[in-house]
């Protein structure tokens, strides 16, 4: 029970963008589609050059696993996947949805005014950049308590041919130096990647 707990915390920031991207447009022509594969813990999106390669202590969840009662209202079709590591301390969620409204920096910045107004984090940063390996990505950083433990959670959101790729990852604050240090052996480029 306390796990699913934290899950549904850390998962609310990733089903704040179900409602960020109701607004209407269209997806840049050029790529129809962001495509992925999962094979063990790597998620390949070759299509856009990149991997997300989780160590082994997380557990990938996908389609039916991703259950509507954790992980909300048809999380099966909305997530790539969400990875827990052993322990329950971390989440990482992937998930990737065309540009409508917003490009990556104001998905950022109306998420946050989401979280402020629904006082979901009571501490929110800036948005930042972060460059990791090719890969350029406007960042977040906000916290909360969760069942006793400070948690923070770090949304990265990339922008590509008219698609926004959006990682969560949810670690207790006092781990924050390692865990954001260690997106960069997660997030990668794939063998004879495209251009972006």
């Amino acid at each position: 029970m306390k796990g699913k707990k934290r899950i549904l915390t850390v998962l609310l920031l990733s089903m704040l963008s179900m409602l960020l991207t109701a607004c209407g447009g269209k997806a840049d022509d050029t790529l129809s589609k962001v495509e992925g594969t999962l094979e063990g813990n790597t998620y390949l999106m070759q299509n856009i050059g990149m991997k997300l390669v989780l160590p082994e202590r997380f557990t990938m969840l996908t389609g039916d696993q991703l259950d509507s009662k954790t992980y909300g209202m048809d999380a099966a079709n909305f997530y790539r996947f969400v990875a827990k590591d052993d322990a329950d301390k971390q989440v990482l969620t992937c998930f990737v949805m065309p540009v409508k409204k917003f490009d990556a920096k104001g998905y950022l910045e109306a998420t946050a005014k989401q979280m402020q107004e629904r006082k979901l984090r009571d501490k929110i940063g800036e948005i930042t950049e972060r460059k990791i390996g090719d890969f350029s990505f406007q960042t977040l950083i906000s916290e909360s308590e969760s069942e006793g433990t400070r948690m923070q959670e770090y949304g990265l959101v990339y922008e590509v041919k008219g698609w926004l790729v959006c990682l969560d990852y949810s670690y207790p604050a006092a781990d924050a130096d390692a865990a954001q240090a260690e997106l960069d052996t997660i997030v990668l480029p794939t063998e004879g990647a495209p251009a972006a």
